[in-house]
């Protein structure tokens, strides 16, 4: 991996005590972990706007190529006691132009939204593979 995993650990670590504070104010559960992959997903998908960038990697809490290496490593090679997927899935209906347009790692899904069934059977199939 590009970026220095204690790096990696203290950025997600940072994130999810945000998250914890800003979004769980009641009884609820949230993976920051989870969160933040999102969050590296979003961040290699394509061309931002400099203003929106520089949040984005103040959120993440790393460079953007950084927290992308760090979303494809641990989806390529995951820890045993960390089981993390991500799926680039869109409604045709409502797919949007950039959405369309974002590129994203060989391991993540990336198609049209499946039914409960598809996304059921796409969840039993990485837990299996992983």
């Amino acid at each position: 991996m590009g970026a220095d995993p204690s790096r990696v650990v203290d950025a997600v670590r940072r994130y999810a005590v945000a998250v914890d504070a800003q979004v769980l104010t009641g009884p609820g559960v949230c993976s920051g972990l989870g969160a933040w992959l999102l969050l590296a997903l979003v961040a290699g998908s394509g061309p931002a706007r400099a203003d929106d960038a520089a949040a984005l990697e103040e959120a993440l809490g790393l460079p953007a190529d950084e927290a992308v290496e760090a979303l494809t490593a641990l989806l390529d090679d995951p820890h045993p006691a960390v089981a993390a997927a991500v799926a680039h899935w869109a409604d045709a209906e409502r797919l949007t132009e950039d959405f369309a347009a974002w590129s994203v790692p060989d391991r993540v899904e990336d198609g049209p939204l499946p039914d409960q069934e598809g996304a059921d059977r796409w969840a039993r199939g990485w837990r299996s593979s992983a």
